[in-house]
């Protein structure tokens, strides 16, 4: 529809309130993840992207930011995190963001985690010419928790929030992990690699566990540019949302269709959850019954297994809205405006619960 009023307003016009605000600065944080999702493999690597975090700790003193890298993650036992990025020279990170904006209530911790492949070859089983090229977007997921999360707290968002980047390199070398490797998670699960190419969900699952494990949310996300089987049923408008929570899943489709940053729920049905099973592992990293499975379905199943029973879940699958053809060319900051959304929601709820005369 085209334009045909356009009405500018100066800050200090008394139109001007705090909803306009929170609307520049989405915009102005959804800019900020733009550029870095269009940035490209030679520059944005896995210490660009460990930089950038740095910057938003040294700045804001309220935050904190724990780094793990290379082969700190052996150390740590984040071997799946690892073992995609090993073949890089640019090392495999695990980047841990958190703020306390919720000072009356230290336990209400909210998380997110994104994948953040910096480049993805495919690894062994490589993709090829055509599937390839435009591979510097899979750090997608990445870039929008980043950009979510200095909003948050730029903004002084009364939440508790943490925000982890799993960043890695899936390269081709002499060092790479190769297909039908065996490697221990960061849970204790053990993972079959039947494909390489199926990586974000390899990096993911260390993430969502060590954030669990140490930083105890009630509730997270990981937001990730994780299958093409989500453009398949979805095309480029709707970000897949799979979840744990029947009442999480309704809030965020409704957070969803009030910001403009649509979602639609998907099943993890039994099916997808008996296609990852292994007979060497505990767990496969891809569907056991070949191309033609529900491959977003069997991602979402492989992830859920690494979330704990007691922990709120919504796993946000945006390959296809983190660019597309109806989109601005380039990535469009896919998560920004609705995280931010989300979570101004939730400091609206924190204040009315702990707020007293």
């Amino acid at each position: 529809t085209p334009i045909r009023r356009l009405v500018i307003v100066q800050k200090d016009h008394p139109g001007f309130d705090d909803e306009s605000n929170f609307i520049i600065n989405s915009v102005k944080y959804t800019l900020y993840t733009r550029e870095i999702n269009n940035e490209r493999a030679n520059v944005a690597n896995t210490l660009f992207m460990i930089d950038l975090c740095k910057k938003i700790a040294e700045k804001n003193k309220n935050v904190h930011i724990e780094i793990i890298v290379g082969e700190q993650l052996v150390e740590k036992g984040l071997h799946s995190l690892y073992g995609v990025g090993k073949g890089s020279d640019s090392p495999p990170a695990l980047v841990v963001l958190s703020y306390k904006g919720n000072t009356a209530n230290a336990e209400d911790v909210y998380a997110i985690v994104g994948k953040g492949v910096c480049f993805d070859t495919g690894g062994y089983n490589i993709k090829p010419t055509g599937s390839m090229e435009t591979m510097y977007f899979d750090k997608c997921g990445a870039g929008s928790v980043i950009g979510a999360f200095r909003g948050v707290v730029e903004m002084g968002l009364k939440i508790n929030l943490v925000a982890a980047v799993c960043l890695v390199e899936n390269s081709i070398s002499d060092t790479a992990q190769m297909p039908l490797d065996i490697v221990k998670t960061y849970k204790g699960l053990t993972v079959e690699i039947g494909n390489t190419d199926a990586e974000g969900r390899l990096i993911l699952c260390d993430g969502l566990s060590w954030v669990q494990k140490h930083y105890k949310p009630h509730t997270i996300f990981d937001i990730c540019t994780l299958t093409g089987a989500i453009i398949v049923s979805l095309g480029f408008e709707y970000t897949g949302l799979f979840s744990n929570d029947d009442t999480l899943a309704t809030e965020l489709t409704q957070v969803g269709d009030n910001c403009g940053e649509l979602v639609w729920r998907m099943p993890i049905s039994k099916e997808a959850r008996l296609l990852i099973k292994s007979k060497y592992a505990n767990v496969y990293n891809t569907s056991n019954a070949g191309p033609r499975a529900p491959g977003a379905s069997v991602a979402a199943a492989f992830l859920e297994l690494f979330i704990e029973s007691n922990v709120k879940w919504a796993h946000l699958d945006i390959a296809g809205t983190s660019t597309g053809i109806a989109k601005p060319q380039g990535a469009t900051g896919w998560g920004v405006i609705f995280l931010l959304n989300y979570y101004r929601q939730k400091q609206a709820q924190c204040c009315l619960l702990y707020t007293s005369d």
